[in-house]
């Protein structure tokens, strides 16, 4: 979860999107480009215009080089935004993990870090 500096305010999808962005040095049009969408998808997207598709989250946060978490953030109810795009018993989960203790949450991000990267490689060796 992002927090803006200097606030107890969550950020919206859009504005996390466009932090991460702003972060990795990308204009709107060169993550546009990487994503084979207009820039104008990406400027409705950072400002809450649109959200992107469940597809294209996985693909921002790749194209982001970020973990797709950083995109799951609180809206202001509490609810993950980008959450409601996924599987709805992945949902439910995920919107379970503030109850976990620290070191749990540590083991679990071990263990989905590990599926991702298995994934991951079993993905590049099939090309």
């Amino acid at each position: 979860m992002l927090v803006p500096e200097g606030t107890d305010k969550l950020m919206s999808l859009g504005k996390t999107i466009s932090q991460i962005r702003k972060q990795k040095n990308l204009k709107q049009a060169e993550l546009a480009a990487k994503l084979g969408v207009n820039q104008s998808v990406v400027a409705r997207w950072e400002n809450n215009q649109i959200r992107p598709r469940r597809s294209s989250l996985s693909l921002i946060a790749q194209a982001l080089d970020t973990p797709l978490e950083a995109l799951l953030v609180e809206d202001a109810t509490g609810t993950l935004s980008g959450i409601q795009t996924l599987n709805p018993d992945l949902s439910e989960l995920l919107q379970s993990l503030p109850k976990l203790a620290d070191d749990q949450l540590a083991a679990l991000k071990i263990v989905v870090r590990d599926m991702l990267t298995r994934s991951s490689l079993q993905t590049l060796l099939q090309k």
